[in-house]
């Protein structure tokens, strides 16, 4: 298995069709609320993640979904927030789920503006990983909702740099994209997440991630499909992905 978080698509799926074992990925059928798809779950534990403090990360995998219908033009897809959110209300295998998308703001005020590379993220997300912030916390469950999601957890190395690591940092507002935004949390020097394309060609990440937003689905977005949400699922205890949705 590649020496990142997750296996490239290409690399992922010759290796699930000759021998499943190698990168401890499975595939199978379950009803996603869009048909009959195959999803295809590998295991996302590489020896890069062993040093860092995440809880069980051998049991932590991500999701891709291929579409008989449209394998033509896509060997894989991510999923949409829809599938997602669906998944999250259903009775699945998973003890768990986290979704995360692409996001690039700019930051301004106390200093030059700055472009950063940025990923909304589930409430759930730095709980999900059993990643302890530095300081302050993460997201809470209502910050999910339109008008209640400007609240950010900004990397340990930018709060450095920026704000001289100001501990009163915490609480305080800073502008992202023109908008007022609380800090919450500071991550820890450690924290690691896909960067680029690991998680999925579809879903591209800046090079690194320096903040973090919950998602907040607004009612048109519902209305689109778009297929632009990396999915993490942790396994309940004794389950297997080919046990997938009962």
């Amino acid at each position: 298995m590649a020496r990142s978080l997750v296996t490239r698509r290409s690399s992922r799926l010759s290796l699930i069709a000759e021998e499943p074992r190698i990168c401890g990925a499975a595939i199978l059928t379950i009803a996603l609320g869009i048909g009959a798809n195959t999803a295809i779950f590998s295991i996302v534990y590489a020896v890069l993640l062993k040093p860092l403090p995440y809880v069980e990360p051998e049991k932590i995998y991500s999701v891709e979904v291929v579409i008989p219908e449209r394998r033509s033009q896509f060997a894989s897809l991510p999923v949409t927030i829809q599938v997602y959110q669906e998944w999250r209300k259903a009775n699945t295998a998973f003890a768990a789920m986290s979704a995360l998308t692409p996001w690039e703001c700019v930051l301004t005020g106390q200093g030059e503006p700055e472009r950063l590379g940025g990923a909304r993220v589930s409430a759930n997300f730095f709980s999900f990983l059993g990643v302890p912030m530095a300081r302050g916390r993460g997201f809470s469950a209502d910050e999910e909702q339109v008008g209640k999601e400007r609240v950010v957890v900004i990397r340990d190395s930018l709060w450095r740099r920026r704000y001289a690591a100001d501990p009163a940092l915490i609480g305080r507002s800073i502008d992202v994209d023109g908008e007022s935004h609380v800090v919450v949390g500071i991550a820890p020097p450690a924290m690691l997440m896909p960067t680029g394309a690991l998680l999925h060609p579809m879903v591209v990440f800046a090079p690194r991630i320096d903040v973090w937003k919950p998602i907040a689905t607004t009612k048109s977005q519902l209305q689109n499909e778009s297929w632009d949400h990396g999915l993490l699922v942790r396994l309940r205890p004794g389950e297997n992905p080919e046990h997938g949705r009962q």
